[in-house]
């Protein structure tokens, strides 16, 4: 199943999968905390995806805890990755 709640079915091209891939790359080689919710969803809209996949993607990686979102200034999220974040990214790397 991966990352994604869902399974992708044979033949479709995994979107929600490919921009949480992305943004979890983001989160982790990037200084923790620089990530916020609003501008990762603008960054994934500007890579062509639309803006319920980039949310789908951010809150199927919050539920896998492979990132976590604190409360910042004006009720915007900040997110971090966590250790499992960590782990998975670099094990999909040196895959």
């Amino acid at each position: 199943m991966g990352l994604m709640r869902k399974r992708i079915r044979p033949g479709r091209p995994g979107r929600r999968a490919e921009a949480a891939t992305a943004a979890l790359c983001w989160i982790v080689t990037d200084k923790p905390g620089e990530w916020l919710h609003g501008p990762l969803i603008d960054e994934l809209t500007d890579l062509g995806y639309s803006k319920a996949t980039a949310g789908a993607a951010i809150r199927d990686l919050k539920d896998a805890g492979l990132i976590r979102a604190e409360l910042a200034e004006r009720r915007a999220h900040r997110l971090f990755p966590t250790v499992a974040g960590r782990a998975c990214y670099y094990g999909l790397a040196a895959s």
